[in-house]
Formats: structure tokens, C-alpha cells, sequence
């Protein structure tokens, strides 16, 4: 199988778009053609091959890394990550809770998924609301991986500060700055 170097593993609504897109315009990274595969979480049984056909275009002596926003919420996608990749570095992006689950909840509405009271909102989209249990979530992780192998980012300092927010991940993967063209732009409304 193709080395993978890293997952961002979520959860959703953290800028996962926005750091695919800076991370892509690096000269150090090799990013697959689609973002959100979801291999660990929903498509691991079509198995090793389907899984490195995503990576088909990446260049090798690249970081090469996949983005699947909900493998933080998932136990048995942690479990797999860990079999297959015991030593792959891990991205996490923290946001205020309350934000977060706003942005999701104006997500589902923006593409006619979230009509309704919020109550039947988030009954019906339980990773609302577990994307931010970040005590269990991240207690879950660590069992699984070294905090060495996992880098916590927060998402305010991508509002505040985007190019030391994307430092923060070049230093996790000791490599250079580079300034993406994206660096102060919206991207999927990540400040919403």
C-alpha cells in the first residue's frame, strides 16, 4: 500500500476544507484528487487496493495524507487507522463547541438536509453534537495513538492568525513555510 503520512481526523466543520486546499498548494504535500474519503469509517470493506487507487496521483516522496472529518467520532475507524497505519500522524481541529454544531446545523440547511426544530436536527444527525465532545473524543484517540503522532489545532487561531495556524502544521511536519494563495480567504465559509 502507499504510505500514508497523515488523517485529518476531524471533526467536521473545523476548516478541513481550508487546510486541504492550503496543504495542496504546498510543494511539500501530495494531497489525493478527493478530499473526504472516508475509507476507515464507511468504505473499509472494499479493501487495501480501492483504498490506495484515492492515492493513485500522489507523488511518493511527498506528505501524503487523506481528510475524513468524522474517523474522530468513530471507534471502529480509530481501531482500523491504528491496525493499518500504526504510525501515521493524526490532525485534530478544535472549535468552540457551540460554533461548531451552529456551522454544522447551517450546513444541513444550506444543502436541504436540516429544515425544522434544532432538537430534530440533532436527533437525526447525532456527529452534530458528538464532534464536540472533545474530552471523550480525544480520550478515545489517545488510547489508540501517541500524542506525539497527533497534532491539535484550533480553529480560532485560523480566524485570528492563518499563517501561524498553518505554521503550526509545517512544524508538526518539520518542513518550510509556503503561502498558500488561499491563506486569507473563506473557504466553505470557515468563519461562519
Amino acid at each position: 500500500m502507499k504510505k500514508i503520512n497523515f488523517i485529518f481526523v476531524g471533526p467536521s466543520k473545523t476548516a478541513s476544507t481550508w487546510i486541504y486546499q492550503a496543504l495542496n498548494e504546498s510543494p511539500d504535500f501530495s494531497l489525493p484528487k478527493t478530499k473526504d474519503i472516508y475509507y476507515f469509517d464507511q468504505f473499509y470493506e472494499k479493501g487495501d487496493v480501492w483504498y490506495e487507487q484515492q492515492f493513485k496521483d500522489c507523488i511518493s516522496d511527498k506528505i501524503i495524507g487523506e481528510f475524513s472529518h468524522d474517523y474522530l467520532i468513530s471507534e471502529q475507524a480509530l481501531e482500523r487507522i491504528k491496525s493499518d497505519c500504526p504510525d501515521i500522524k493524526l490532525i485534530v481541529c478544535l472549535r468552540d463547541p457551540y460554533e461548531r454544531t451552529e456551522s454544522g446545523i447551517k450546513f444541513l440547511q444550506r444543502n436541504g438536509y436540516g429544515f425544522g426544530k434544532v432538537k430534530d436536527l440533532i436527533t437525526r444527525h447525532t456527529e452534530l453534537i458528538n464532534g464536540s465532545l472533545y474530552g471523550k473524543n480525544l480520550k478515545r484517540l489517545y488510547q489508540h495513538f501517541n500524542k506525539s503522532n497527533v497534532l491539535l489545532l484550533d480553529y480560532r487561531k485560523l480566524s485570528e492568525n492563518p499563517s501561524a495556524f498553518l505554521m503550526d502544521i509545517y512544524n508538526f511536519f518539520d518542513v518550510e513555510y509556503f503561502e498558500p494563495s488561499i491563506l486569507k480567504n473563506k473557504v466553505n465559509n470557515f468563519q461562519e
